[in-house]
């Protein structure tokens, strides 16, 4: 199996080091930033590591998920990151479905986070 690297991008300071433990099992090492605004300056670093994947909440302080998730895909260099959107409220987390390559609502179960993001990443 492969090595990954993932910037979780989460708020809620249960939820983000969850999301960590989860995907460690697959392999999945992670980074966890609380805001939107350190996110995006993390992301726009010439010299960070690009992650292979952004698991990104909607509702951030600082940047909203959504606005965050433009800037990503404008990004060059993080073209081909995949990044998946967890929001507790689909209805604004729709302005994102377009740009994201997977959402999920939570509460996230373990096992579907586990299936659904290991078959976005090549093994």
């Amino acid at each position: 199996m492969n090595a990954y690297n993932a910037l979780i991008i989460e708020d809620d300071l249960q939820l983000g080091p969850l999301f960590g433990t989860i995907l460690e099992q697959l392999q999945v090492y992670s980074e966890i930033i609380p805001n939107g605004r350190a996110a995006l300056a993390r992301l726009a670093d010439p010299g960070a590591a690009i992650p292979d994947l952004i698991v990104l909440d909607i509702q951030l302080p600082g940047i909203s998920g959504v606005d965050l998730l433009q800037q990503i895909r404008a990004m060059p260099h993080l073209q081909g990151v995949k990044v998946v959107v967890i929001s507790a409220t689909l209805f604004v987390a729709r302005d994102a479905e377009l740009d994201a390559d997977l959402m999920l609502a939570k509460p996230v179960s373990v096992d579907q986070m586990l299936d659904l993001v290991g078959r976005l990443l090549p093994r």
